[in-house]
This record gives C-alpha cells, sequence and structure tokens, in this order.
C-alpha cells in the first residue's frame, strides 16, 4: 500500500489532519506477498455473475474435512510425511489468501482485500460473529497496510465510534502477525489492567480457540488450553519426559499483557502493541505510557515494531486532553529531518457520516 507497485492503482483516503494516504493497490489478480513482498498471483472470488448477486461471503472449511483430516492424522502417526491431497489443497488456498490476500466481486466492483484483513473477515470469530465486510473497514485495512509498510512509520492512532469491533480488529491484526512469525513479542494494555485482561481474553484468546488447526501454531498448554496471561508460541514444557521423537520447531513469539502504567512494557522488545480506548486514561498519561513503549520498538533509530492504537473520542478531562496532544503530534503536515512525525505515528479518524 506505502510501496508503489507497477501497474498498480491509487487508493486516495484522507487523514485526519486532510493529509492523503495514497494507498497502492496490486493490478486486478495480483497481491503483495507478505513473506516475501512481491507482486503475486492471488485468489479471485465471484460468488454470482449477477452484479447484484455479488457482495462478500465468507468460505468456510469444507464439510468433509474434518473426517479426512482425521484419517490423515491417523496415517501420519505411522508416516509422519503423508499429506492427504484434498486436505492441503484446502489449507494452501486459505493460506495464501493470508499471505497474498484476494480479490472479490462485490456489486460489478473487483475490491481487493489486503491478507490481515481477509484474515480478518475469514476467520475471525469475535464476540460470537464474524466481521462484516464495510467499505470503511476497507480503509482502515489500506491505511494500516501502508502505515505497516512505512520504515518512518510506528503505527496508527484509529479514532472511531462505539460498538465498531475495534478491539476485536486490533486483537486480530496482532494475533495475525505474532503468530506466523520467529521470536516476536506481541502486547497490549488498556485503561486497566482488567481492561487490558478482558481484551486478551475477548479479542486475542477466544477468537484463537476458534481458529482451524492449520492457523494454530504450536502453543504451550502447559496452563490449559485457554491460556489467561499469555499465548506463547512455544511447546508445552515436559519435564521429567524423555522426548521420544522429533518435534517440529515452534515460533518461540508471544502475545500478552500489562496492566495500564507507563512503565509496565519497560524493557522487552514489542514487534507488535496494542493501546486500546488509549483516549480514555484519566489516572495515567498517554504520553509518558507512549514514550515507554515506543523505545520497546525501536533499535539504533529503526522502527522494529508496530504501534496500532485505538480509541472512541472522548472528554477533555476523561484523558482526552493529553490524546489530543498525541493526535498533533501525529500529524503527517509536521515532520522532522527524519520524514517522521513527533510520535512516529499516523491518525485514522472515521467521520459519523461514514
Amino acid at each position: 500500500m506505502f510501496l508503489p507497485i507497477e501497474g498498480g492503482d491509487i487508493h486516495m483516503i484522507y487523514d485526519a489532519f486532510g493529509e492523503k494516504f495514497e494507498c497502492w493497490v496490486p493490478p486486478f489478480g495480483y497481491g503483495r506477498n507478505e513473506l516475501t513482498g512481491e507482486i503475486e498471483k492471488c485468489d479471485v472470488i465471484k460468488r454470482n455473475s449477477k452484479k447484484e448477486e455479488q457482495k462478500w461471503e465468507r468460505e468456510d472449511l469444507p464439510d468433509w474435512y474434518e473426517k479426512k483430516r482425521e484419517q490423515e492424522e491417523i496415517m501420519q502417526e505411522a508416516d509422519p510425511d503423508y499429506v492427504d491431497l484434498e486436505c492441503e489443497k484446502v489449507r494452501e488456498r486459505h493460506w495464501g489468501r493470508r499471505i497474498r490476500g484476494c480479490w472479490f466481486w462485490n456489486n460489478g466492483e473487483r475490491v481487493y482485500l489486503p491478507g490481515r484483513f481477509w484474515f480478518l473477515l475469514n476467520w475471525w470469530n469475535y464476540q460470537g460473529k464474524y466481521f462484516d465486510f464495510r467499505m470503511p473497514n476497507l480503509d482502515l485495512a489500506y491505511v494500516l497496510q501502508y502505515c505497516y509498510e512505512d520504515p518512518d512509520c510506528r503505527g496508527l492512532i484509529e479514532v472511531t465510534k462505539r460498538k465498531d469491533g475495534k478491539t476485536g480488529r486490533a486483537g486480530c491484526f496482532a494475533y495475525e502477525y505474532i503468530s506466523r512469525a520467529q521470536s516476536k513479542h506481541g502486547g497490549a494494555q488498556s485503561k486497566t489492567k482488567e481492561d487490558a485482561e478482558e481484551l486478551f481474553a475477548k479479542a486475542i484468546v477466544t477468537p484463537f480457540t476458534k481458529l482451524p488447526h492449520f492457523f494454530q501454531p504450536i502453543h504451550d498448554r502447559s496452563s490449559g488450553d485457554i491460556p489467561k496471561k499469555e499465548l506463547r508460541f512455544f511447546h508445552t514444557s515436559r519435564k521429567g519426559v524423555r522426548k521420544k521423537k522429533k518435534l517440529d520447531p515452534a515460533l518461540e513469539s508471544w502475545i500478552d499483557f500489562k496492566n495500564a502504567i507507563a512503565s509496565a512494557y519497560d524493557g522487552p522488545e514489542l514487534h507488535w502493541y496494542i493501546s486500546d480506548e488509549c483516549g480514555k486514561l484519566e489516572l495515567i498519561s498517554i504520553l509518558e505510557r507512549d514514550n515507554v513503549v515506543r523505545m520497546c520498538s525501536e533499535v539504533n533509530g529503526r522502527y522494529v515494531g508496530f504501534h496500532h492504537y485505538t480509541t472512541t473520542v472522548e472528554d477533555m478531562e476523561g484523558g482526552g486532553s493529553e490524546f489530543l496532544d498525541l493526535l498533533k503530534m501525529s500529524n503527517r503536515r509536521e515532520v522532522n529531518r527524519s520524514w517522521r512525525t513527533g510520535s512516529g505515528m499516523y491518525v485514522l479518524f472515521m467521520p459519523s457520516y461514514r
């Protein structure tokens, strides 16, 4: 989206200060590979030839998949290299859409879904349901990808309305990155420790448990199937048990949450960070906390992590005053000699008429 694409088109979106995000969309039938950065062929979904019947429709696993998967696992006990070709074809299709994104026909228009946005729509079951396709959320997905690709951007501040699903989206985007990367740390804070714990449980762990097996990396089950404090993509500890067979390598990445105080994440590197309800911090300085976490994602002047801040518009005395200062520091019209905003972040404000 930030990086120019030969043969692509520009999708224009405006930020909170009237500056343009010129988001590069790949040519029809192509997407950018998240792992290599290359532009590659990707899937095109067309549910109906009639224009009025064309819309987004998520694709579940085929009815036969679970039964064939059970048989595949039985065969793999005897031959670890055995693969059911029909099951593998399904897995390759879904992984391909996650990595390259895909196109779909929507009322006669061709729409490109970046990979992590496809993952949100097709597989992230938040509070008992999947996300609808909405054009404002597509703009968010494009801007998020733009910020992620811009080496001079630390992250995105998303300001929107209540009950918009922003917490669920933030949890999904953090999981999508951390769960396919080696040795990465994802973290989350909110206006209180209890709110961060609720975010972790509802917006990360519960949707994770509902994903198909091929989107659940090896993970530590030593604290049970539903982790309470951190989601660790490590092998389960087997103390005192002699390993009888070679195990597949684990990612050794993890996602956790901390209390709301400024110093909670002082120290370890953060490769994807969520600051939820960041405009509502009444007893804690958002500016002080931001100064701590930004150093967790910058090494020798280079950003090594991505930050996703979300909030609704709040009263000045309820944490909004300091948050407004952070917004002003994120004005893309005022950059320093390194071409960065004062905060290193950009802002997307979703107005009520959207």
